[in-house]
């Protein structure tokens, strides 16, 4: 099957994105601090992208005195991960019309998942208001980091 116009302007957009990246992670490209959860964009296929957002915080509890079956007990209690997975889904008429953000996967406290789901909508109200083809997904995945920073995993907990 032939690659159609879309494919090829989006497959274009993603390539340069990737080009300015220069072999630098999303984070680094981006400069978020090191403790920022970790981004990454894969494509799936013509029309939908991943976008994966994970952040782990380990505590170290080693220093308490107790056994050592005791403290990977508590070690499974204390760390924080959240896994947030998005499916980024382009039409036949990007960029004149913008991506659809969708939760594929949320692993999380539920009061996090909230947050994320709200985010999410936003996000898709927002360009459901004022969209323009000048957003490139690189602007897009900014936009995406901006509002998902603004989460505080720590706190939510």
């Amino acid at each position: 099957m032939s690659e159609t116009r879309v494919d090829r302007r989006i497959t274009g957009l993603i390539n340069k994105f990737k080009e300015y990246m220069n072999d630098r992670t999303i984070n680094q490209y981006f400069q978020l601090p090191k403790s920022a959860p970790t981004y990454t964009l894969t494509r799936n296929d013509k029309m939908t992208c991943t976008f994966t957002s994970s952040y782990r915080k380990r505590y170290n509890i080693s220093k308490i005195n107790l056994p050592d079956d005791m403290l990977r007990l508590i070690n499974t209690y204390v760390d924080v991960h959240v896994l947030i997975i998005f499916d980024v889904v382009y039409g036949t008429d990007y960029p004149f019309y913008p991506p659809k953000w969708e939760i594929h996967k949320i692993n999380a406290p539920p009061n996090i998942s909230k947050q994320v789901e709200q985010v999410t909508f936003n996000h898709n109200r927002q360009y459901k208001i004022s969209w323009s083809p000048s957003i490139s997904i690189e602007k897009d995945i900014l936009y995406m980091i901006e509002r998902l920073m603004k989460i505080d995993y720590i706190n939510y907990l």
